[in-house]
């Protein structure tokens, strides 16, 4: 059951979106731990050894008036979609498939199961960072997303 919360915490909707609509066929039967980059269960070292991780944080926000109207902006919010295994390129990439895959499915006025809007108008992945270290044996790709919505009020937060 998806459940998602309202307003600003888009975040934690994108987290929901991919941990709710995972499919573990698509990625060598695993579903590797998806979470804000600062919950605290991650306080401790992770271990890569018992699961992949799907990692998500806040880059940056921009908002500027649009052409809907005197007091509506478009404001652009920038996450990153860090993606990390020791398993190889090969797991990695079943990883990345999945999660685009779940994005591009939501990637226009994305709701939840009951129809509720997610708070913005579409996701739009953007950029795709390979830092992966072979030294430490740690297979990573970070992409960068941008969540737009168009009715923003400018005075608004």
């Amino acid at each position: 059951k998806m459940s998602f919360t309202a307003g600003s915490n888009w975040i934690t909707n994108i987290i929901n979106l991919l941990s709710d609509s995972w499919t573990r066929a698509n990625t060598a039967n695993t579903k590797p731990v998806i979470k804000h980059v600062t919950d605290p269960s991650l306080s401790q070292r992770m271990d890569l050894t018992l699961s992949d991780y799907v990692l998500l944080y806040h880059v940056s926000t921009t908002k500027e008036p649009n052409d809907l109207g005197w007091n509506r902006a478009k404001q652009a919010t920038t996450l990153s979609i860090d993606i990390r295994t020791i398993h190889g390129y090969t797991r990695l990439d079943l990883l990345e498939t999945e999660a685009l895959r779940i994005l591009n499915l939501n990637r226009s006025m994305p709701t939840d199961t009951a129809g509720t809007s997610l708070g913005f108008n579409y996701i739009k992945p953007f950029r795709r960072m390979d830092l992966t270290n072979k030294q430490y044996k740690l297979w990573r790709y970070v992409w960068d997303a941008e969540l737009v919505n168009y009715r923003v009020s400018i005075t608004g937060t």
